[in-house]
């Protein structure tokens, strides 16, 4: 039996009409909408060196975060070391350079070697100057 002979094998041959379906407008009654009750977080927000108290009597004091400029290098040789890319980025005058290798995860295998370079927030104006 092929495709066509299954279909109409299946195929419904004979409907019984229903009659139509009448409501009339007495039926019919407004809905109202139902607006949902939104929860509110109190959000605390932590900045600077001030200690804050907390609800339950503690304190919490935040850490200011060190400015510094973070970038992916990608499709280098497989054989380029951290100290070779912190090498060469250093002569090129950057300051603060650190590299940091990034390593497959189980399974894959990488065919080219990537990094992720770190460097002080001072060197931003040369980090991606593509003039020199």
């Amino acid at each position: 039996m092929n495709c066509a002979e299954a279909v109409q094998a299946t195929a419904v041959t004979h409907v019984t009409p229903q009659p139509p379906i009448t409501v009339s407008h007495q039926e019919w009654s407004p809905v109202e909408s139902r607006k949902q009750r939104r929860v509110r977080l109190r959000v605390s927000k932590v900045v600077g060196k001030d200690a804050t108290e907390g609800t339950h009597g503690t304190t919490v004091r935040g850490v200011p975060r060190r400015t510094v400029l973070a970038v992916f290098v990608g499709r280098l040789h497989k054989d380029m070391t951290p100290e070779d890319l912190t090498a060469y980025l250093t002569a090129e005058g950057r300051k603060g350079v650190t590299c940091r290798k990034l390593k497959p995860k189980v399974g894959q295998k990488f065919r080219t070697a990537a990094f992720y370079v770190s460097c002080c927030h001072k060197s931003r104006n040369t980090f991606d100057d593509e003039s020199r």
